[in-house]
């Protein structure tokens, strides 16, 4: 608990320094507004979004001085965790783009604008609401709500299994297609299966062809049809791929001959092994806010951090807790949880079901900064999947759970 809780700590002795559909249904376009007492007025208008890279794009922000701008996830009505943040200057700016975690990302999102009132670059909100405060509506049922399409998939080799999407981000059900490329364009429909609406991590495609291709186009599809069945040909009009102003939820992978490793925000990683998270259960206390996890093995391919994120509607949500893990193998480690590390967003009691996920150690080492410093410590991705696993909170240590992509 003593590294967990020195987090913010550590951040601040460190900072010579310098990723991370249910809007109503009239109002595809939301502005959020208010007065930032002296210095003018604070301004964010963002658009419905189509994310098929990892990134959203704010239309406009009037900022009226240097700080953060910030999308958190909207879960059941409630501001939910950051899944994305960059720094802003003081001024106008257009076509602003924010690195969005997606996994982490609902079908409604919101933009707030933030001061930079602690330490200059780092975002402290989350962890200390009294600094970096929003200067913009953080109503998750007024203004500044957007709504959020996004499929998202990594360069990969094909297992047996199939094509490994990353998460698929939808308000409606939907098909996920993996087509053969023609010409640099999708073509025939090499697999497809069907996914649930709301936020959804770790999607297996089988494929019955095509694994030898060089690459292949993953698709997002409307379910518009017979519900569950699969109707896409290309010209009857059915399951067509989703739109938004002339873009298709559409985006080209790489298909290579061995794993490849990377971070979420598509920085390779060159590692030794393969990643493993090896969980033996984790436990909730007297104090409802606070557990533990044990990780029987971690196996890191770099050094980095072994962090646990509570179930947030069955994706990871805010950070619980975290320790560093050393590159290779690392057994019996502990992760200290504790509901309240972030307090800005909701729960705040250990849920029923926690994920452990494992992130690279690549700006400051030694220091924790996901959700602080833009581009840090970003999720490992090993060949199409979040290195993440489930994990039901019990009273003991019953089951194992692995996570081995």
């Amino acid at each position: 608990m003593e590294k967990i809780l020195s987090r913010l700590g550590m951040i601040l002795a460190a900072i010579t320094l310098t990723f991370l559909y249910m809007m109503p249904a009239n109002a595809q376009d939301a502005t959020a507004e208010s007065t930032a007492g002296a210095a003018g007025s604070a301004a964010v208008t963002v658009s419905e979004q189509l994310a098929t890279d990892g990134k959203v794009t704010i239309d406009h922000i009037s900022m009226p001085q240097d700080g953060w701008l910030v999308i958190n996830a909207v879960v059941n009505g409630q501001i939910g965790p950051t899944v994305g943040f960059a720094k802003v200057a003081a001024g106008d700016a257009d076509g602003t783009k924010v690195d969005v975690d997606t996994a982490g990302a609902t079908p409604q999102l919101i933009a707030v604008l933030h001061e930079d009132t602690g330490v200059a670059g780092a975002y402290e909100y989350d962890m200390d609401p009294s600094k970096d405060t929003a200067l913009s509506s953080a109503d998750p049922n007024g203004s500044g709500v957007f709504r959020f399409t996004a499929i998202s998939a990594w360069n990969q080799q094909v297992s047996n299994e199939g094509l490994m999407i990353g998460s698929v981000v939808s308000d409606q059900p939907t098909f996920v297609s993996v087509r053969a490329d023609n010409s640099g364009q999708p073509g025939d429909v090499l697999g497809s299966t069907a996914v649930p609406a709301g936020t959804t991590a770790g999607i297996t495609v089988p494929m019955t062809s095509g694994t030898d291709a060089s690459n292949v186009w993953v698709t997002l599809h409307t379910d518009a049809g017979t519900p569950g069945t699969f109707e896409f040909d290309g010209q009857s009009g059915a399951d067509m791929p989703i739109m938004l102003n002339d873009k298709a939820a559409q985006a080209q992978i790489q298909l290579a001959d061995q794993p490849v490793m990377m971070t979420a925000l598509g920085k390779p990683i060159d590692g030794s092994s393969q990643p493993m998270l090896q969980v033996g259960g984790a436990n909730v206390g007297s104090d409802a806010s606070k557990g533990t996890l044990m990780l029987n093995q971690v196996t890191a391919p770099v050094n980095g951090w072994a962090e646990v994120h509570a179930d947030s509607m069955g994706h990871p949500g805010k950070g619980l807790g975290m320790t560093q893990v050393m590159q290779g193998d690392n057994q019996n480690v502990t992760v200290d949880l504790d509901a309240k590390l972030m307090p800005a967003a909701p729960p705040d009691t250990i849920p029923a079901t926690v994920w452990a996920m494992l992130h690279i150690d690549d700006n400051q080492m030694g220091v924790y900064e996901y959700g602080m410093i833009p581009g840090a410590d970003a999720p490992i991705v090993y060949n199409g999947m979040v290195v993440t696993v489930p994990v039901t909170v019990g009273t003991g240590a019953e089951a194992t759970a692995e996570a081995t992509p």
